[in-house]
C-alpha cells in the first residue's frame, strides 16, 4: 500500500510506520514548519493524532497541501456585523495579527 492510499483510507499503521522511519523528532519539526505552534510530545502516538492543537493551527498545517506548497496565515473571523448589518469589524492586512 502506498503512503497516499494509506492516508486516504485512514490506515493508521501507515502513519505510524512513516513516523518510525522518519523519526518522531523530525515529525514534530515538520509539524512546526507547517504551522503548528503548540508543544508536541515526541511520542509515537503523535502519528495517530494525539497532539493537542487548535483549529487555526490545524488549518495552517494542512493549507500547504491544498495550496501548491504555499503556507498561509489562517484567521478565524473575516468580519463582524451588528443586527442592522453594519460592519463593526473587518479583518485587514495579513499575518497572524491581521494588522
Amino acid at each position: 500500500m502506498t503512503l497516499a492510499e494509506g492516508l486516504a483510507q485512514s490506515i493508521n499503521t501507515i502513519a505510524v510506520q512513516v513516523a518510525q522511519r522518519a523519526g518522531i523528532r523530525k515529525v514534530v519539526a515538520a509539524a512546526h514548519r507547517l504551522g503548528i505552534s503548540s508543544a508536541l510530545a515526541p511520542e509515537m502516538s503523535l502519528a495517530l493524532g494525539t497532539g493537542e492543537v487548535n483549529l487555526v493551527e490545524l488549518v495552517a498545517a494542512y493549507a500547504p497541501f491544498a495550496n501548491g506548497g504555499t503556507g498561509v496565515w489562517p484567521y478565524g473571523i473575516a468580519e463582524i456585523r451588528d443586527t442592522e448589518g453594519k460592519v463593526v469589524f473587518r479583518r485587514s492586512g495579513s499575518g497572524a495579527a491581521g494588522s
